[in-house]
């Protein structure tokens, strides 16, 4: 899928490998 060694992530990939919405991924970046 994604090669995660010196890669950012975007947020569709970051929620596409947690299996979450776009806006959850959003939501957990802001509270930190």
């Amino acid at each position: 899928m994604i090669n995660n060694k010196d890669k950012l992530w975007t947020v569709k990939e970051v929620a596409e490998y947690l299996q979450l919405d776009e806006h959850t991924v959003y939501r957990m970046a802001r509270k930190g």
